[in-house]
C-alpha cells in the first residue's frame, strides 16, 4: 500500500533558523547547508532556497515520487533543478524548470516520479534567481521483505502442482 506524505512549512513558522530534523517524525530529513530559514515568499510560508546552495534531503524509508511547490523571491529568471539520488547518492531522475517571473505568479509545481528505482534522497538547486519551497509532497511504497516473497513462491508453486495433479 502507497503511504502519501505532505510536509507544509507553514507549521513551521516564519522568519526564524529551520531545525533540519523537524519533519524527522514525517519520514524526512534535511541535509548540507545549515541555514534554511523559514520565511514568506509570495504571501505563504516557505523555506528559503538561494543559489549556490541547494535544498538538500535524506528520506527515512525510500520514495517512489516527488513534488515540490516552488516560488520566485524575486522577479526575473527562474530555473532550478530537482534531482532524485538512489542509496548509492547515483542520479535516478532529474527535471528542470525555467520562467521568467514577472509581477505574482504564484508558486510552481516541479513534480519527479521515479519509475526505476526508489530515492533516498534529493537536491533541489537554484541556477538562477532565488525563491522558497512552501511544500514537499511524497509517496513511500514499502518493499515486501524477503520472507513474504518466499511464501507468495511456494504457495504459486503449490498451486501449480495442484494444477498438474487433476490434468
Amino acid at each position: 500500500m502507497t503511504q502519501r506524505a505532505t510536509i507544509d512549512f507553514s507549521t513551521y513558522g516564519e522568519g526564524k533558523l529551520f531545525d533540519n530534523n523537524y519533519y524527522q517524525a514525517e519520514g524526512i530529513v534535511f541535509t548540507g547547508r545549515t541555514n534554511y530559514w523559514a520565511g514568506y515568499i509570495q504571501g505563504d510560508a516557505a523555506l528559503t532556497v538561494h543559489k549556490p546552495y541547494p535544498m538538500m534531503a535524506d528520506f527515512l524509508i525510500p520514495v517512489n515520487s516527488l513534488s515540490l511547490q516552488y516560488a520566485a523571491g524575486g522577479q526575473g529568471w527562474q530555473d532550478v533543478s530537482l534531482t532524485a539520488l538512489d542509496i548509492n547518492s547515483q542520479s535516478i531522475n532529474s527535471v528542470s524548470l525555467s520562467y521568467n517571473e514577472y509581477g505574482s505568479a504564484g508558486y510552481k509545481t516541479i513534480n519527479l516520479v521515479i519509475l526505476s528505482r526508489p530515492t533516498y534522497s534529493f537536491i533541489l538547486e537554484v541556477i538562477s534567481g532565488d525563491g522558497g519551497v512552501s511544500s514537499i509532497t511524497f509517496s513511500q511504497t514499502p518493499v515486501p521483505e524477503p520472507t513474504s516473497l518466499l511464501l507468495l513462491g511456494t504457495g504459486l508453486v503449490g498451486l501449480m502442482g495442484l494444477k498438474r495433479k487433476r490434468h
